[in-house]
């Protein structure tokens, strides 16, 4: 591909305009500092900046000429905006909204905890019958792959009593899930980076041609029931999923057509609790388990746990989920936030109202930790935890609230390791811990920044309706956040100005008093003269009481 020189050109004219104002501040303010060598001075490194200019400045940038930004630096040790431009208006936050979601579930359920996914057989065990169904009970846990569903299996082979009078059954909270949240694009079906979310989750819901259920039948659909379908499976690289139908054991494959579109494509599950139970189905039944047509009724009878498996604590979930942007695992830390509210509420069978989701509980447990941490409500619009709904809505004065909250607390100081950083504090720049956003026209960024100076600022920049293309914006930001990170001082009284510096306010100064230096002529070293011969004075012998008059007259 050809490259455009105008590009860089462009890039060089942003950074141009980025640096300038700090150059020119630093040529205008750079102070001499009195040392303790007999009064000399020694150039130092330290200037003196108005904050608000470097922000003014910033947000003057071409960049930003056609798009909408909004900042805001608070101060966490004291909570004060020390300066804010749209702070407290709502912005599409993008992927910042893990941030809030993964917060929450730090706070809420403790970095150490566990999911815990266990299988039972629940009836009368009589010598190796299973009078009932083997059940497993879901956790909502984000992590499981193919290889925990195989230790299950092993675990649950050694337990001797393998037929089993019904069916493999999976249990989870008393009201279903929505897994793919009807807010986001058609675009985002059939992807990678959002698979549909369920109970059970294996392989991140995420398959290929060549691995799907053994012994069903596998049909490359031809009919994509109607055009919507037939649109995106026409394109090129467009989406490709999997659906089961367990009652005739058969699995569909829908693949784009597009003749320059592989066909070993990844492979959504569209249905993942259903392909997933028929995986560990499998797997049991390559053990001698034998299992009758339908769940049956178990009147009394006990639960024998034959298998579990534990999920890596919460907080290396937390940190994946940080620093990887993934949208499932966001999205499962959400449900499990609804499940832990059903199970404290007492809610079961449909629900409060009958057509609320697990998703939507898990809403609800945000908006009720959001409120108790102060919160501003009509500042936070959420429609689901991971940030790829366009219709979510939050300030970043609320996203700067929600870092402040975690830094102030020493129990949730945690948190924010869990987050990416950029800490180049040996070199006297300071460090920033921070969860950026970004989709298509959309850049955010939010973190705490501690300054060279050693000063904590919770710092959230957002901008909306820019180009479809971010590098031109990622670097302007990086820019900021640069000459953020090396203040050393805010709020805090500074010495004097030098006397006769440019804020000495004895001096005036205009532009007529700009002048030109021959540099070369000062640098040269003054040519010496001879000395003029002197006259020696005839010696005058008669003196008066002052002296001779000769001297007098000296």
């Amino acid at each position: 591909m050809k490259k455009n020189p105008l590009n860089n050109i462009a890039v060089l004219m942003l950074l141009a305009s980025l640096t300038m104002p700090a150059m020119q501040a630093k040529e205008a303010v750079a102070a001499d500092a009195p040392t303790d060598n007999g009064g000399a001075q020694s150039k130092s490194s330290i200037v003196r900046m108005e904050l608000a200019k470097i922000f003014s400045n910033w947000l003057r940038i071409p960049t930003l000429k056609h798009s909408t930004p909004a900042l805001e630096l608070l101060d966490v040790k004291t909570g004060k905006i020390i300066y804010s431009y749209n702070g407290h208006r709502r912005f599409t936050p993008a992927s910042t909204v893990k941030a809030i979601t993964c917060a929450a579930a730090f706070e809420t359920l403790k970095g150490s905890y566990q999911y815990k996914t266990n299988l039972t057989a629940e009836g009368t065990i009589k010598g190796d019958v299973i009078e009932g169904n083997l059940v497993l009970s879901t956790s909502q846990d984000p992590t499981m792959g193919r290889a925990d569903l195989i230790n299950l299996a092993n675990e649950a082979a050694k337990h001797g009593a393998k037929t089993v009078t019904g069916t493999l059954i999976l249990k989870g909270p008393a009201v279903k899930g929505m897994g793919f949240h009807p807010s986001w694009l058609v675009e985002d079906w059939g992807r990678h980076w959002m698979p549909v979310s369920s109970n059970l989750v294996v392989d991140r819901n995420i398959t290929y041609t060549g691995n799907l259920v053994p012994g069903y039948k596998t049909l490359v659909a031809k009919s994509y029931d109607g055009k919507l379908f037939d649109y995106m499976l026409a394109a090129k690289g467009g989406p490709g999923w999997v659906y089961i139908d367990p009652a005739h054991r058969r699995q569909f494959i829908y693949q784009s057509n597009h003749p320059e579109t592989p066909k070993s494509v990844t492979l959504a599950v569209s249905n993942p609790d259903d392909f997933n139970r028929a995986l560990l189905q499998d797997l049991l039944e390559k053990r001698g388990f034998k299992f009758g047509s339908a769940a049956v009724p178990v009147n009394g009878g006990s639960v024998t746990v034959l298998a579990g498996h534990s999920s890596q604590p919460l907080s290396l979930i937390l940190k994946r989920t940080l620093n990887k942007s993934d949208n499932l695992y966001a999205q499962q830390i959400l449900r499990t936030l609804g499940a832990k509210y059903l199970e404290e509420k007492n809610i079961a069978g449909g629900g409060e109202n009958g057509s609320s989701t697990l998703e939507d509980y898990g809403i609800l447990a945000l908006n009720n930790w959001m409120r108790s941490i102060d919160i501003p409500a009509q500042e936070v619009i959420l429609y689901e935890g991971c940030g790829l709904c366009r219709k979510n809505g939050v300030s970043p004065h609320s996203l700067n609230l929600i870092m402040k909250h975690m830094a102030a607390d020493p129990d949730l100081v945690p948190y924010l390791d869990l987050l990416r950083v950029n800490d180049e504090a040996d070199k006297g720049r300071g460090s920033y811990k921070f969860k950026t956003g970004t989709m298509d026209g959309i850049r955010s960024i939010s973190g705490i920044l501690t300054t060279s100076g050693n000063q904590r600022l919770a710092l959230t920049i957002m901008v909306n309706g820019h180009t479809p293309s971010i590098r031109n914006l990622s670097i302007a930001m990086s820019s900021l956040i640069n000459q953020l990170r090396v203040i050393k001082n805010i709020g805090v009284e500074l010495p004097p100005d030098p006397v006769a510096s440019p804020q000495d306010s004895a001096v005036t100064e205009n532009e007529e008093t700009k002048v030109l230096v021959d540099t070369a002529a000062l640098r040269a070293a003054p040519v010496k003269k001879a000395a003029p011969a002197r006259r020696s004075a005839p010696r005058n012998k008669s003196k008066t009481r002052s002296g001779s008059k000769e001297s007098h007259k000296r």
